[in-house]
């Protein structure tokens, strides 16, 4: 794969607004390697629902997430606090919690 141009997924700009950078991916990158985080970003639907399905793909890492966006944080209460809210979130979720979580 060649090497994707950057895209400012964690500009203020993009949580202000973030609809025109994610049509951008969609368009230009749906597929795309975030080197900061160590992290890839799925901007097309159909890539979304294949890698939710496919079971070698884990999603358990919220600490792991969090810990990278917000070192300053590390080691206190509040990341941990952080962290607790955001393991539960459905796309932080494996099966069996992430399948009975989804048929709500």
């Amino acid at each position: 794969m060649a090497a994707s141009p950057e895209y400012p997924i964690l500009s203020e700009a993009f949580f202000a607004d973030p609809y025109p950078l994610l049509r951008r991916l969609r368009e230009e990158c749906p597929v795309y390697y975030h080197q900061p985080l160590g992290a890839w970003f799925l901007a097309r639907h159909d890539h979304c629902e294949a890698a939710v399905r496919d079971r070698r793909l884990v999603n358990a890492r919220a600490r792991e997430l969090l810990s990278t966006l917000m070192p300053a944080l590390r080691g206190t209460g509040e990341l941990e606090a952080m962290i607790g809210q955001w393991s539960r979130l459905l796309w932080f979720l494996d099966p069996p919690q992430h399948s009975a979580a989804a048929a709500w």
